[in-house]
Parts: C-alpha cells; structure tokens; sequence
C-alpha cells in the first residue's frame, strides 16, 4: 500500500470513528475518499463518482469502535469547573437571549397592530424599529 492510500486509510477510520461516537445507532457506514458519510452503498458510490478517487470503504461499528468504546462526551475538566467571578455563564446568555426575544415578539405585534399585516419574517430589530417610528 503506498503512503497516500495509508494516510487517506487513517483518515477515513478517524471519521468513520467520529461517524460513530455521534450517531449511536449507526452500525455501518459507506465512507467515500472525501470523507463523506452515507447510510447506503448506492448513494456513496454516485457521490464518489464525481470524485477523482472512486473507491468507496465500508466499516462496521464493531470494527472501528474497539473494545467497545462508549461514544466519547466532551467531559473535560474546563466543562465541570465552576466559573470564574465575572465570567458569563450559559443562564445569563439564555437571559439575555430571551430577553431579545421578548422584545422582538412586543414589536412585531405592535407592527402587526399599525400596519394590519405581520411583518416579513426575516427582517432584522433595527428596521423593525424604524418602521414603527415612521408614520
């Protein structure tokens, strides 16, 4: 085996592994020489297709997964430390985040009210704002 395929081998168990620890339920998969994950050979082989390496691999849980491995959580350290004094921790951003949510929800109805028509979906607080100060 060249050096190349060796290191596109080594590649593809490291995402066939990554495949696995993040999809519990998987028990194969068709990976093709881009990386690219499928559930079914077929759509694998068309993909690879358009590519300049054609080889589909096929691994198995069982076989990638050694040992029986649990698919791994980020539990780190860093993760369980409490934090530190002025540090923002996920409450305060669901906070704040609700908060703009609240205010953004009272706009669009205070919108819907003057102009008798909801606003389009997609526009931002800034020009929400303005057009409820225009008359």
């Amino acid at each position: 085996m060249s050096k190349l395929k060796a290191i596109t081998a080594i590649v593809l168990i490291a995402e066939a592994e990554k495949l696995f620890n993040n999809y519990p339920d998987l028990k194969e998969v068709y990976l093709t020489a881009d990386g690219q994950g499928f559930y079914e050979k077929e759509k694998a082989e068309n993909h690879a297709a358009y590519l300049e390496n054609k080889e589909v691999s096929f691994f198995k849980r069982e076989e990638v997964l050694t040992n029986n491995e649990a698919p791994k959580t980020p539990a780190n350290e860093a993760d369980t430390t409490p934090p530190e004094q002025g540090e923002q921790t996920n409450e305060d951003e669901n906070a704040e985040v609700s908060e703009a949510e609240a205010e953004r929800a009272s706009l669009l109805a205070m919108y819907a009210e003057k102009f008798g028509k909801k606003a389009p979906h997609n526009i931002g607080l800034e020009k929400l704002k303005e057009a409820l100060r225009e008359d």
